[in-house]
């Protein structure tokens, strides 16, 4: 088969893998809140001020372009720039996998990025930050590990740009840098391109200075907006570990997570232990030529472990910052299988079996995402009632942690906080979420109720939401909160209650 025929036939792979996202007619998981912040930017809102989410900056910039082009809530749209993003990684994954070996190695990284991408979850198929922050990953890996060793200078100062965005799109992405900041210092590195150790130093340097020479305009830019103070708190401050390495829960959820995508990416993980397994045994397989590459690839995917947990979290798509070291390292040895230039006995390694393997697991994937998404698609009453009872002008407040409910109702937000989280100590993806017993109120950031009153006072939303009935352990009812149950029991009525939730009007409205 002519090499044109297989990249038509990969790239339709890819869009008909995804075709359940695409067709989704709503959000998808993080899509719903970035699009919260998106658009309040785009009717003229501050970030961080208007609409509050913990991302960094460039992730909300880049989904208010994405609206602006294509419109408001316009979710198709948007599942089809996502596509196009992942096709750009794989054409990334693709160019380092020719550069380093050939194109066959290239076409294999790119495909099996392509399967493991829409996997496990139906969540996986967002438009998230991990999807996101893998693209500029990429093509830095690509600029500085070519192997040519004219216009370094040039590739790197590119690189360290392209490491920097990964970082202002989603914070685990700033790890990243470092193994390629240690790649360009390695002896083998220098040895492979006949350098010396000072111009390592020279590169190194370059590297460093593109990427906080980019982080510095970035800074620039948001002190220039009178948000710099806010930004910093909120992306990197807000960010402390509930569950630490030295918390049974961390280990719990660390290690049962782990074993969950190893089990659903059994043989990428496979063919990965492989080419170290080779690497370490028979120095003259894969990467004997590529030393410093495969140990800053090594590097790469110790650093992406980091970067998954550095939260204590783990949740799902952080796996996602794995599959870049995940498939580079496993795609030549796939390809020597495919190919018949290197043979084991063990069963799974035939190359049918790892055919159907990779061919039942995108079938598998498939039919389990259109099921899902298919699920997913009957509207939340409390947002269908919401939209149907205001205009676009009216503002609403939704209280938990659902800022996605906004995106869905179509309506803007009376505050900033578009969860509740600020005001309630809420901790993101802890286990003691659904714990009654366990009081969050020591995390409340002192002021953020001051903060609330004033904006209601400003724009009084027309409807407030409480979406706390549905939650499993409802620990956070209004009632509990003094200025929340005098602003209900004087200005608002019950107008619908249901198991999801109950819905106030503001009286004087009516």
């Amino acid at each position: 088969m002519s090499f044109r025929r297989q990249s038509m036939l990969l790239v339709l792979l890819t869009i008909f893998i995804r075709l359940p996202a695409v067709m989704h007619p709503k959000y998808i998981d993080d899509e719903g809140g970035y699009a919260v912040v998106a658009h309040e930017l785009l009717h003229g809102g501050t970030l961080y001020i208007s609409a509050l989410d913990r991302k960094p900056p460039l992730l909300f910039w880049i989904y208010t372009v994405i609206f602006f082009v294509v419109g408001h809530y316009n979710w198709v749209a948007l599942h089809l720039i996502a596509v196009g993003w992942i096709l750009l990684t794989m054409w990334g994954l693709y160019a380092l996998g020719k550069e380093l070996f050939h194109r066959e190695v290239g076409l294999v990284a790119a495909l099996l990025y392509s399967i493991y991408t829409a996997s496990v979850h139906y969540h996986l198929l967002a438009f998230n930050g991990e999807v996101m922050m893998n693209l500029p990953i990429v093509w830095a890996l690509y600029v500085a590990l070519k192997q040519n060793t004219s216009c370094r200078s040039p590739a790197l100062i590119l690189s360290g740009v392209l490491l920097c965005c990964a970082f202002l799109i989603k914070q685990p992405a700033a790890i990243a840098a470092l193994p390629v900041g240690m790649y360009v210092l390695l002896p083998a590195y220098r040895a492979q391109r006949h350098l010396r150790l000072r111009h390592s130093v020279v590169h190194a340097t370059l590297l460093s200075a593109s990427y906080f020479l980019t982080l510095g305009l970035v800074v620039l830019v948001l002190h220039t907006q009178g948000i710099l103070r806010d930004a910093y708190y909120w992306t990197i401050g807000d960010h402390d570990i509930v569950h630490g390495p030295t918390d049974p829960i961390f280990w719990r959820l660390g290690i049962g997570m782990s074993l969950a995508f190893a089990a659903a990416w059994h043989p990428l993980v496979c063919l990965c232990c492989l080419s170290m397994r080779e690497c370490c045994t028979r120095g003259s397989r894969y990467w004997a030529p590529l030393r410093a590459e495969y140990i800053a690839l090594l590097i790469l995917l110790g650093c992406s472990f980091v970067g998954v947990s550095s939260s204590g979290r783990f949740h799902s798509h952080y796996f996602y910052q794995l599959l870049p070291a995940l498939v580079l390292l496993g795609a030549p040895v796939l390809t020597a299988i495919w190919t018949q230039t290197r043979t084991y006995r063990f069963c799974l390694l035939q190359p049918r079996t790892l055919k159907v393997l990779l061919a039942s697991t995108t079938a598998g994937f498939l039919i389990a995402n259109t099921i899902n998404l298919w699920l997913q698609r009957p509207e939340n009453e409390l947002s269908q009632y919401v939209r149907e009872h205001s205009t676009p002008a009216d503002k609403v407040f939704f209280w938990g942690q659902v800022d996605y409910l906004y995106a869905e109702a179509q309506r803007r937000p009376a505050s900033r906080y578009i969860n509740a989280a600020p005001l309630t100590g809420y901790i993101w993806g802890s286990p003691t979420h659904d714990d009654p017993n366990y009081d969050t109120s020591y995390r409340i950031l002192p002021g953020v109720w001051d903060i609330l009153q004033a904006e209601f006072q400003q724009s009084p939303p027309l409807f407030f939401v409480d979406t706390d009935p549905e939650t499993r352990a409802q620990k956070y009812p209004p009632s509990r909160y003094p200025f929340l149950q005098r602003l209900l029991a004087q200005d608002y009525e019950v107008v619908l209650s249901t198991p999801k939730g109950v819905i106030y009007r503001r009286i004087d409205h009516r």
